[in-house]
């Protein structure tokens, strides 16, 4: 009876994920009559759009996940050896269940299903090491190009500008500090009365202090690479609209709006509203229209998220859990 129960529930959940993800997307596609805005300003500026980027951006979605997978190989070495295979299924599971839960907790069940029972707590640090590795580059990264935005199209002042800069400078370096150290840091939790009593919890948290720095460097390769993709993404976007300024300027305004999504805590698609709404006030400054700006983002969030979501909702469906 517990494993007909067991599976009837499976089931249940499988079908609220789907209904879930479809819901949303129309949601998000129609509500606010967004749907007849997007459609009329794209029949009506058909005949300008440069395809080839279209098609640029959406290649480029499969080799973004692929260097996600294979980030997520490397740091599932420590405890458990994945196949590329199935280091790639555990990241679509992982985002088709983070799409819809704040700030992509999610993930880390649909991470977990592909793991063996035992492994799955110690799958938790090698997600959060993961996390730590994209975030610090994509603050590394855009600081210079974001500071040059907002120079250049915002104006802000040196008052700002040096706060700014010191803000982010010093998250990165903390960051950078926790991502290297963080075998000691765990040392010096277990000193604490409260952490003693969690033994067995940071014994298994405690594989994300195996990793070499070799593995460590890879894995923040990896994620400079996985910026370069999804920035080129973006850029391919925008080129497809033909928005009309400079790149360097556009490449500021990608940067300054990923810096900025980076700390919104919600779920990719209830913070596409979020989302859009910062793209807007973005873009226009740059005189870009509301309407192209949120078609824009809807794109490229339906290109980067939806479509890897709808094929991890698949391999869930497939999974024998």
């Amino acid at each position: 009876m517990s494993f007909i129960n067991k599976k009837t529930i499976l089931k249940v959940l499988r079908v609220l994920v789907a209904l879930g993800l479809f819901f949303l997307f129309y949601r998000q596609l129609f509500s606010g009559g967004k749907f007849v805005q997007l459609s009329e300003n794209f029949v009506h500026n058909s005949q300008n759009f440069s395809y080839g980027y279209l098609i640029i951006c959406v290649v480029l979605m499969p080799v973004n996940w692929m260097l996600e997978a294979l980030k997520w190989q490397k740091l599932t070495k420590a405890f458990q050896m994945l196949s590329y295979r199935d280091a790639l299924a555990s990241v679509l599971s992982g985002v088709s269940l983070g799409v819809l839960t704040p700030a992509r907790i999610g993930e880390y069940g649909g991470r977990m299903l592909h793991l063996h029972p035992d492994h799955k707590l110690a799958s938790v640090g090698a997600t959060f090491i993961g996390s730590i590795a994209q975030n610090t580059i994509n603050a590394a990264v855009a600081l210079p190009l974001s500071y040059y935005f907002l120079k250049s199209v915002f104006d802000v002042t040196y008052g700002w500008s040096s706060t700014f800069l010191t803000l982010i400078t010093a998250g990165v370096i903390i960051s950078l500090i926790v991502y290297y150290n963080i075998g000691r840091l765990i040392r010096v939790a277990e000193r604490f009365d409260f952490f003693r009593s969690k033994r067995e919890l940071l014994k298994k948290l405690g594989y994300a202090a195996e990793y070499d720095s070799g593995t460590l460097n890879r894995v923040i390769l990896i994620s400079v690479a996985r910026y370069i993709v999804y920035c080129i993404q973006y850029l391919c976007i925008v080129w497809f609209f033909n928005f009309d300024q400079e790149n360097i300027i556009l490449a500021g305004a990608i940067a300054t709006i990923y810096l900025v999504q980076s700390g919104i805590p919600l779920p990719p698609v209830m913070g596409l509203m979020a989302r859009g709404e910062l793209a807007i006030l973005i873009w226009s400054h740059l005189q870009v229209d509301a309407v192209t700006a949120l078609g824009a983002t809807l794109m490229l969030w339906t290109i980067n998220l939806m479509i890897p979501a709808l094929a991890g909702l698949w391999i869930i469906w497939k999974i024998r859990i």
